[in-house]
């Protein structure tokens, strides 16, 4: 396993990029385009970009099983997992659908995981302690998926938000993985760190294609997948506090699961300078993005950049999580 995976990993990252590129290519010409609101002149961009990256794990993970590599039910359960989220998001994309849609349908991705059986139903904590949930763990699983999809998914609001959070929290698993031992957790987070080679590319400000729901929800999905298969939930749980953050004030505000669309209030908006500001509506909620511009209106680029950091922060207490989860209390 060690000499290939460079390979895989070379083949992973420029298969992504091409990937990519071509759905830029073919969205365009076929006008399956999105609105990018926070540029002054409105340009439109292809959607469903995102569609990459599903599509680059499949193939790497075929790839993998080919050579036995992997186990038939570890493929199964990654492949059919994300097979289910991304026609999730696909429908999401060209269907008006209710707000309670996503999280409900997105639990289904979590069934190949629990069916497989491919995960550790002892649930570990810092300084080496923990507890077995056998029962609850294939329930859990299937919450675990919903939410990881669904934060991400909230959390695509500016070019390149959604991407660097991944990538950066996808980054603090394989730290983590390395450091618990974890070698499903290495080789996963290397594969999907690879596999987002193209969205990082293309999707970073200034962004030539749009995420998609599609998009979105499967590269959230990976984290699931990443904590539950790779045994390392409690670090990606740390990771990804700025998704849980947005989504938690974002549902606190609605009291109910809704799309940002149907709450008619203005959350932010683009001011005549070019800059992202701050309603100022009351009946907003305080998402993550009018958090950063709460106190001055700033650049796309440099709220951007400011997630970016907010990232780095959280995985670096992530990457702290896992050292502390090899501790054990004299």
């Amino acid at each position: 396993m060690t000499w290939i995976l460079p390979v895989i990993v070379t083949i992973s990252a420029i298969l992504s990029v091409i990937v990519t590129y071509i759905l830029i290519l073919i969205f365009r010409k076929i006008d399956i385009t999105g609105i990018d609101i926070f540029k002054i002149h409105r340009p439109r961009i292809p959607s469903n970009g995102g569609l990459s990256v599903p599509i680059t794990v499949t193939i790497i993970m075929s790839i993998l099983l080919m050579q036995n590599l992997v186990s038939l039910n570890f493929f199964l359960s990654i492949v059919l997992s994300l097979a289910i989220i991304t026609i999730i998001g696909l429908i999401d994309d060209y269907i008006d659908l209710p707000g309670f849609y996503k999280p409900l349908a997105a639990m289904f991705a979590g069934v190949p995981i629990v069916l497989f059986a491919e995960y550790d139903y002892h649930f570990k904590i810092i300084l080496g302690g923990g507890f077995s949930i056998p029962i609850i763990y294939p329930l859990a699983i299937l919450i675990a998926i919903s939410v990881t999809s669904n934060t991400v998914n909230m959390l695509d609001v500016i070019n390149g938000s959604a991407t660097w959070g991944v990538f950066i929290s996808l980054i603090a698993g394989m730290i983590s993985s390395i450091i618990l031992s974890s070698d499903k957790g290495l080789l996963l987070s290397i594969i999907f760190l690879s596999s987002l080679m193209g969205v990082v590319i293309f999707n970073t400000y200034p962004a030539k294609v749009f995420l998609g729901n599609s998009g979105s929800l499967s590269m959230g999905c990976l984290l699931g997948i990443l904590a539950i298969l790779g045994d390392i939930e409690l670090p990606v749980m740390v990771a990804m506090f700025p998704f849980i953050h947005n989504s938690f004030f974002f549902l606190s505000h609605a009291k109910k699961f809704v799309e940002h669309k149907t709450l008619n209030t203005t959350v932010t908006f683009l001011n005549d300078k070019g800059l992202i500001e701050d309603a100022n509506n009351q009946t907003a909620p305080i998402t993550l993005l009018r958090f950063l511009v709460s106190e001055k209106p700033k650049s796309e680029l440099r709220a951007l950049s400011e997630m970016i950091v907010i990232f780095i922060i959280s995985s670096a207490l992530a990457i702290i999580t896992a050292y502390l989860m090899t501790m054990k209390v004299m």
